[in-house]
């Protein structure tokens, strides 16, 4: 029997934990269905800082619409990674969303991973055209997209 914890005072963790125990998995089962190294689950469901947040994204997307019980307080989990306030941050967020790595995200949008790490800190910004090619890869329109219209 899984014990349910109050999920609002509960860290990021030991939320993955509780839906992978709830679902019945080991850390080899997940392992197996995300192609997430059983270390890096372990570091993560632990607390560890130093986790991939790629692999966060992963895990996330794995565990789908049983995100909504297990981050209550949030209207999606990667908003407790990375809390949007600027262009920089939406990108981040976005991409964790996806479970997407930096050099996935440049090999979509055609530009290197540095320049993707240079727009999630907000040193630069994409270019008009690559930021079309955002929104129309990802079919980004309304509320979803206002930061790609916001000056830095």
């Amino acid at each position: 029997m899984v014990v349910v914890p109050d999920l609002e005072k509960t860290p990021l963790g030991a939320r993955f934990r509780y839906l992978r125990k709830r679902q019945g998995l080991t850390i080899p089962d997940l392992e197996r269905r995300t192609g997430i190294s059983h270390g890096t689950i372990s570091r993560l469901e632990r607390g560890n800082a130093a986790v991939n947040m790629a692999a966060v994204g992963k895990l996330m997307a794995y565990f789908g619409k049983d995100w909504a019980e297990a981050c209550p307080e949030v209207k999606h989990p990667a908003d407790l990674l990375v809390p949007v306030t600027d262009f920089g941050s939406w990108l981040r967020n976005f991409r964790i969303r996806r479970g997407l790595q930096q050099v996935e995200l440049a090999g979509i949008l055609g530009v290197s991973k540095v320049s993707v790490c240079r727009y999630e800190r907000n040193r630069s910004r994409p270019s008009a055209k690559i930021t079309e090619r955002l929104r129309k890869v990802f079919k980004l329109n309304g509320e979803r997209d206002r930061f790609l219209d916001s000056k830095p």
